[in-house]
């Protein structure tokens, strides 16, 4: 998890979900592999601002990201 400048909330993973929530502007609105990255942007009240799917058609894995 990351917070920017401005005090949003930045979070990053993987996920194993078919119905992961995104957003309508998101890269992928669906999973293609096994597993994908997922990255989400909230607002400071707690309002999802974007989120999606990140990923080919294998097992994808992230276990860290930097917000600069």
């Amino acid at each position: 998890m990351s917070i920017d400048y401005a005090g949003n909330i930045y979070t990053t993973g993987y996920t194993y979900s078919d119905d992961f929530p995104v957003t309508f502007d998101a890269i992928s609105s669906y999973k293609r592999g096994a597993t994908d990255i997922f990255l989400s942007k909230f607002t400071p009240e707690l309002i999802l601002d974007y989120s999606t799917y990140l990923g080919g058609s294998g097992q994808d894995l992230l276990f860290n990201h930097i917000l600069r």
